[in-house]
């Protein structure tokens, strides 16, 4: 299980999430239907949601392996606590109907936190 954990915190997996950011943007940009912008934002939400455990993690691993000192155990706090002032500030200002795409970017990102976390 460790190994998988390897498999899923390696650069590739965050280059491919901001490939398929930034073409779903693009894409959405480009056409400006609103099929098309939801499916985007769908699409650019799961992959920020699955990515931030991702990238917390590959985080964590870098600097626990350069600091011996114990400033690796902050990095997961302080990064769960500025995502979660992001996430409030968002969500204040975000209309009723993109809320509940909001919850569903969330569930992901939990789950996949969760998944990370314990394998």
């Amino acid at each position: 299980s460790s190994k998988f954990v390897e498999k899923l915190t390696k650069e590739p997996l965050i280059i491919t999430g901001i490939i398929i950011i930034a073409f779903s943007c693009i894409y959405a940009g480009l056409t400006w239907v609103w099929e098309i912008v939801i499916l985007a934002f769908i699409i650019t939400s799961s992959t920020i949601a699955f990515l931030i455990p991702v990238i917390i993690k590959y985080t964590s691993d870098k600097i626990e392996k350069k600091y011996e000192n114990g400033l690796s155990k902050f990095v997961l706090p302080i990064s769960t606590l500025l995502w979660i002032m992001i996430s409030f500030a968002l969500f204040t200002y975000i209309g009723d109907a993109w809320r509940l795409l909001y919850f569903v970017a969330g569930g992901i990102n939990i789950v996949s936190a969760i998944v990370i976390g314990l394998i």
